[in-house]
């Protein structure tokens, strides 16, 4: 991305390897001329050295860091995630905490690992980023568990849930119901058609014969 920060070649050098022990050393003791957001790069490295003496002294290096340096350097996107997991892990200085908390650079995770201890203070600067609550819906749960939250700030992450739907914690998700496919209908029956064939014509019997000739001849004698 356009304007995004280059890491400085020379930490680049310290990532892949073969630097003496003694460079490593005046690295995390903070005597080398880098640049402040660059040395507290390389000291975020540092305090993962296999050797005990330079791990301790990039601890030590970045616990002393002067507050007044180190605040424009949480404060802006461009720090690596790095630097500003340690700090909001392991500075106590709270505006150095909360510009940290406030910096969108900062990796869910971290936030996540600590949100259960935070201040309600500091917990306020979780409770309203949504887009990360929504975006890691294990760090709502963590957060939900932290006994510094007031009654507002649970509130308002209960509505957060209901507002999107969010599972109630250890709940199982549940299933969706299957839908049944409607029933067929057995088709009607046709009706049928008229019959066009012709009834058979009927003949009159003997009997009704003999009938209809009394009858013609009753009526001719009266």
């Amino acid at each position: 991305m356009a304007g995004a920060r280059v890491t400085n070649p020379f930490v680049e050098q310290f990532r892949r390897g073969g630097v003496p022990t003694e460079l490593r050393l005046l690295a995390a003791q903070g005597a080398l001329p880098l640049k402040p957001e660059d040395l507290l790069e390389l000291l975020t490295d540092l305090v993962k050295d296999p050797d005990a003496e330079v791990e301790h002294a990039a601890k030590a290096a970045l616990a002393g860091f002067p507050a007044a340096e180190f605040l424009p350097i949480l404060k802006s996107r461009d720090t690596p995630p790095a630097v500003l997991a340690w700090a909001v892990t392991f500075r106590p200085e709270r505006d150095l905490r909360e510009a940290t908390l406030q910096n969108t650079s900062l990796a869910d995770e971290a936030i996540e690992t600590l949100a259960r201890s935070l201040s309600s203070e500091l917990a306020e600067l979780v409770v309203i980023n949504q887009v990360r609550l929504l975006r890691r819906t294990s760090l709502l749960e963590v957060l939900e568990a932290n006994p510094s939250l007031s009654n507002d700030q649970r509130r308002r992450l209960r509505e957060l849930r209901e507002t999107f739907k969010i599972g109630a914690k250890g709940a199982p998700p549940r299933s969706p119901r299957r839908s049944r496919p409607p029933r067929r209908r057995s088709p009607s029956p046709r009706p049928r058609p008229p019959s066009t064939r012709r009834s058979p014509p009927t003949f009159p019997t003997r009997s009704g014969r003999r009938r209809r000739r009394s009858a013609r001849s009753r009526r001719s004698t009266g």
